[in-house]
């Protein structure tokens, strides 16, 4: 009823768009009644001098629609977070096992006494080697090493001693190597 007699003529639809088109939706920033912001769809009728207009408040259409934007950014947010925690703590888990990984190689290829290849990893170079001499047709060297009287210096000045001298030649022949 308040609506009744008020003239349509000077408000923003009258302005921009009806010129343009006879029917469309618009977005009003202000309409002619009560000054809002409406989502507006308009038509005219080409046999009478009759204009339809449906209208409501933007506020009213939107704010549905920004609750639903909240609640899903709060749940990508949510769901970030958690992705990325979880992507460290692999990162973290990736890395000690690479670096436990990598000791248990050592440890199982590595003599610990002299710091030198052990028998098993000592054969796998070697086959390796052997194989690949034969793929390429070049020659293959090998150096044995015979420590003369290691058995006296065990005998003579106990295990320990023979320990250090293992380690000392293994130190020797790693630096002439």
């Amino acid at each position: 009823e308040r609506l009744l007699g008020k003239s349509l003529v000077g408000g923003q639809l009258y302005r921009e768009f009806l010129p343009r088109s006879e029917r469309g939706f618009a977005l009003l920033d202000r309409t002619a009644t009560d000054a809002t912001e409406k989502f507006v769809s308009y038509s005219t009728m080409s046999d009478f001098p009759l204009l339809t207009v449906v209208s409501t408040a933007t506020a009213d259409v939107l704010e549905g629609w920004r609750r639903h934007a909240l609640v899903i950014a709060l749940a990508a947010l949510a769901v970030s977070i958690v992705a990325l925690l979880v992507a460290r703590r692999l990162t973290e888990m990736v890395a000690v096992l690479s670096a436990r990984t990598a000791e248990l190689h050592h440890l199982a290829t590595t003599d610990l006494m002299t710091g030198v290849s052990n028998r098993h990893s000592f054969l796998q170079d070697l086959y390796r080697e052997f194989a690949r001499s034969r793929r390429y047709r070049t020659p293959l060297s090998i150096m044995i090493f015979d420590l003369d009287f290691f058995k006296q210096i065990n005998d003579g000045y106990g295990h320990a001693a023979g320990d250090e001298a293992l380690r000392a030649f293994a130190a020797a022949a790693g630096e002439c190597l």
